[in-house]
């Protein structure tokens, strides 16, 4: 009996309660990445291939983010989109999700021109998480129909 290879997916939020969440309620049975900023993000894409990346929008850059009152500041405005662009200068195929809380038409068109699959409201994990699991069956589905 061969034992199925278990899809590879990274998941970039600078949130670790969220990163637990959206891997305990639509990720079980993956192999599943977590990055915590951008520049991890890209690193960890660059030395590893995944059946599928999913990024929040707002995060740090890297973890030299500021603290002030406890909470990181300094966030690029659409650090998501930075982590888009940076990934598709070395992968051209693998799928992307933006997941975003603050999800605009400005931010899914940027999103998807830079070279995005799907945008995607962070509230569709809770209240649509079927439909959020049929978004992410489609990418992996195409990712493995590949060659």
């Amino acid at each position: 009996m061969q034992n199925k290879k278990l899809e590879k997916i990274l998941v970039a939020d600078d949130s670790e309660e969220y990163r637990e969440r959206i891997a305990k309620i639509l990720l079980k049975g993956y192999d599943v990445d977590f990055a915590a900023n951008a520049e991890e993000a890209i690193k960890k894409a660059q030395e590893n291939k995944y059946d599928l990346i999913i990024t929040d929008n707002r995060m740090p850059v890297d973890k030299k983010g500021l603290i002030v009152n406890g909470h990181m500041c300094g966030y690029y405005k659409n650090d998501g989109i930075y982590v888009i662009e940076n990934i598709r200068k070395f992968d051209k195929e693998t799928p992307i999700i933006l997941n975003t809380s603050e999800l605009n038409i400005e931010i899914a068109i940027e999103a998807i021109q830079k070279g995005a699959d799907y945008a995607i409201h962070k509230n569709q994990l809770s209240e649509f998480s079927d439909n959020y699991k049929n978004i992410i069956n489609k990418c992996l589905k195409r990712t493995n129909s590949q060659p």
